[in-house]
């Protein structure tokens, strides 16, 4: 990853929902996560539980179905798609499908509970 301390990074991972960077960063980075104030450990434990949620859906409706597709890292991301392989042509695709089917995982959950 980067050598930007991991809890700005999850922040950020944590907006574009990217699944997959915050299991790795989370995994990667645990040691330095330990270290972290008590109310930053207290937003991680949050991201922990709401990535597990969108991990879920994501094995349900493929990988990438919940990125925030507005977000900024996102947006980099996919105008990199070319030239840099962070996300595949797949995740941008599943995040499409679910967006214009229940647009966000809350509304999934919304629409499961109804």
């Amino acid at each position: 990853m980067s050598t930007t301390d991991p809890y700005t990074l999850l922040l950020k991972l944590y907006s574009a929902r990217n699944v997959g960077a915050i299991e790795r960063l989370l995994k990667e980075r645990a040691m330095e996560i330990i270290m972290l104030s008590e109310s930053e450990r207290t937003a991680v434990e949050k991201i922990e539980a709401d990535s597990a949620i969108w991990r879920k859906i994501e094995d349900e409706h493929g990988p990438g179905a919940v990125l925030n597709l507005s977000d900024p890292l996102t947006l980099t991301v996919a105008r990199l798609r070319g030239h840099v392989r962070l996300l595949s042509d797949e995740h941008f695709d599943n995040a499409e499908r679910f967006t214009a089917s229940f647009g966000t995982p809350e509304g999934y959950r919304a629409r499961l509970q109804s």
